[in-house]
């Protein structure tokens, strides 16, 4: 497998044809991208599979909210 994205991947990946369309698409998407000198988005394999299997990014904090619990303090017994 290349290690970039060719025309005809980009094309499969946006469903646009047009230089300008497919950064618009990247961008939107939040795909990290670069654009060559002649207007070619350049994206890397790596990153379509980061972006569609959802890893590499910022991980999510698990467990309790304790600042939701911290500000909303449940209050026990008679009032």
């Amino acid at each position: 497998m290349a290690t970039f994205l060719t025309p005809e991947d980009l094309y499969n990946l946006t469903g646009l044809k047009t230089k300008p369309g497919q950064v618009r698409w990247l961008q939107e998407r939040g795909y990290r991208h670069e654009v060559s000198a002649l207007g070619r988005p350049v994206v890397l394999w790596a990153e379509v599979e980061r972006h569609l299997i959802g890893s590499g990014g910022t991980p999510r904090k698990s467990g309790p909210k304790l600042e939701f619990l911290k500000n909303n303090e449940v209050r026990h017994g008679a009032p």
